[in-house]
């Protein structure tokens, strides 16, 4: 990447002093440039305030990321003290220009943020002592899921190849089973 983390940091920090603003890089299959702005006053400060940094940070960061993976990666969280208008929230985290936004209303850690937004790791998984006893149907939902998915006009050949490779997977253990 062609930036300098500190000189990011700088530059957002003195064009928006409304924000207590940080920047760091999160590694998790590939490098996440992670912006935290908190902000300092109310939702009125928020309101006009986000569209600017947001266009900040894509013409002065992230026109200058070379990775791909990161380029689309950026993530930017809007963290406040108090309440946020479902509106307001509404509209920055569904705005698709340049980050994925985030609005936290309740003041949030670092790593929580990570856990909770990115990488999921205060997500568990458990089957319980369920057992699953009937095999698996491949005409069921996930057939027709994978179906779909390997339809997508959007999709990489690669992909499809992966998806198709799961289904052989799954014919396969199912006459295991039998």
């Amino acid at each position: 990447m062609s930036y300098s983390p500190d000189a990011v940091l700088k530059q957002v920090q003195d064009e928006f002093p409304m924000f207590d603003m940080t920047f760091f890089e999160e590694k998790y299959q590939g490098t996440i440039p992670v912006f935290i702005a908190r902000v300092k006053d109310g939702e009125e400060t928020l309101s006009d305030h986000w569209e600017k940094l947001v266009a900040h940070i894509a013409f002065n960061f992230q026109s200058q990321v070379n990775d791909q993976f990161s380029i689309w990666n950026i993530y930017l969280f809007f963290v406040t003290k108090g309440a946020i208008g479902r509106t307001l929230k509404y509209k920055i985290e569904n705005d698709t220009f340049s980050t994925r936004k985030i609005v936290i209303e309740e003041n949030a850690s670092r790593e929580e943020l990570i856990d909770q937004h990115i990488t999921n790791r205060d997500v568990t998984f458990s089957i319980g002592n369920s057992v699953i006893t009937t095999p698996l149907e491949l005409d069921s939902i996930l057939s027709k899921f994978v179906s779909n998915t390997i339809s997508n006009k959007r999709m990489t050949e690669d992909h499809r190849n992966s998806f198709r490779g799961i289904i052989r997977e799954l014919k396969a253990s199912q006459k295991d089973e039998i």
